[in-house]
């Protein structure tokens, strides 16, 4: 039952967003809710959509790739709508509310002190047919937002280079690469050619070091030849990889025993010197949170732990590179001092951003470190979280799929070079 949770998760939404769109068009859309059409369509329109579940856990149980693929995003394509369309909805109502109470006003305007009826000034014909048409636009809205974000998903990733500077940097590590992997959620929308696309652009950028920060899988048959495959990028300072959230959820007995086979090393609280030509780089690999079933502000005191566990032994005088997959490991990470945090997790809180932002950081004031690049005590503690190379809901606007590769340098201004 576990591996149709994806099938089963949509079904259950599908009929709780259909339920509420019905409800909203019924109270506050009445003149389209007169429409038969409508009605059907309100009914219709959720079969639809569980029915593209079903045909996608049908490709699943026949080991048939190309109908679980398609139904995987009709599916998709169905969730996203309807999860637009209740967004959108309460617009449109509130544009054809407003138009209700003008005319019942001038109902009322036309009304003598004897209860007479006046004669009607004339309707504006122009005025209400734009604004129903424009109520109307919101549902087209809502197909068109959740069409064009499922094609943007589908893009190729880019590779931001991230120029991180840092004052005492030794001289040794200046002009370092770090590739950074993470949340490539391989399975129904992610697969083995998109890991070697990223690859094929990776390798051209010749990186000293890669770096993984979890929820790489979701499909545990597929982990093995993307470590692998990611391995064979062969840096000069090798490839490590810390856990995410998705790793628990996937089976976190099989991920180790996996990994414990692969050629990628693990860091689970517990770090790795590289010796850089006369300097050392400390990497060190936070826990995920779901494995110490911490929840809420619980999180932050488990992340702080795992931090400190995992910097057990490690010179205090070299410079210092965190991976943890929850970017709340920033805050704990800047208050014991270490220079640079990577994080991926957020999806820039929906995969939706405007110019390298969340737009609900930016544009709504909600959320924290969900996209892009951070600093803390004047600078020299500096994180950046990644949009992710991955997904597992199809759907980006404003947001690529990236894969971020930094740069350090010693002083200067730490900066974007998209």
């Amino acid at each position: 039952m576990g591996e149709y949770i994806s099938q089963i998760f949509s079904s259950i939404v599908l009929v709780l967003l259909g339920a509420i769109n019905t409800l909203l068009i019924w109270a506050l859309h009445r003149q389209w809710w007169k429409i038969r059409g409508v009605r059907l369509a309100t009914w219709i329109v959720p079969l639809v959509g569980i029915g593209s579940a079903l045909f996608w856990a049908i490709g699943r149980m026949i080991d048939f790739f190309p109908i679980e693929r398609l139904f995987a995003f009709l599916t998709a394509f169905f969730f996203l709508s309807f999860l637009i369309l209740t967004i959108l909805l309460p617009f449109s109502g509130v544009t054809l509310s407003i138009e209700r109470s003008v005319r019942s006003l001038r109902k009322k305007k036309g009304t003598t002190k004897n209860g007479e009826i006046e004669a009607e000034a004339p309707v504006d014909q122009q005025r209400r047919s734009i604004i129903t048409t424009g109520a109307a636009a919101f549902p087209m809205l809502a197909i068109g937002t959740g069409t064009l974000g499922l094609v943007r998903s589908s893009a190729s990733p880019v590779f931001p280079n991230i120029e991180m500077a840092f004052d005492n940097l030794h001289p040794d590590l200046d002009g370092l690469c770090l590739l950074h992997i993470s949340d490539l959620h391989l399975g129904y929308y992610i697969r083995l050619e998109h890991v070697e696309e990223i690859l094929i652009g990776a390798e051209a950028l010749c990186p000293d070091l890669v770096l993984i920060t979890g929820d790489i899988s979701d499909d545990l048959s597929l982990l093995p030849d993307a470590l692998q495959m990611i391995s064979e990028l062969r840096p000069r300072y090798g490839t490590f990889a810390s856990l995410g959230n998705h790793e628990y959820y996937r089976g976190i007995g099989d991920v180790l025993r996996i990994f414990d086979k692969g050629p990628i090393p693990l860091l689970v609280e517990k770090n790795a010197t590289l010796k850089v030509n006369n300097t050392d780089l400390i990497i060190t690999g936070a826990d995920d949170p779901v494995g110490g079933n911490a929840e809420g502000s619980g999180k932050r005191q488990f992340l702080r732990e795992s931090i400190e566990q995992g910097l057990d032994g490690a010179p205090s005088n070299a410079f210092h590179l965190l991976m943890t997959h929850r970017p709340e490991g920033f805050d704990p990470a800047s208050a014991l001092g270490l220079e640079m945090t990577i994080a991926g997790h957020m999806h820039a809180g929906g995969q939706i951003g405007w110019n390298g932002r969340s737009f609900f950081e930016t544009w709504l004031g909600i959320g924290k470190y969900l996209w892009g690049y951070y600093e803390k005590n004047g600078g020299n503690s500096k994180l950046y979280t990644t949009a992710g190379a991955g997904h597992w809901l199809p759907f980006r606007l404003g947001v690529p799929r990236e894969v971020p590769i930094y740069t350090l340098r010693r002083g200067g201004v730490s900066d974007r070079l998209a």
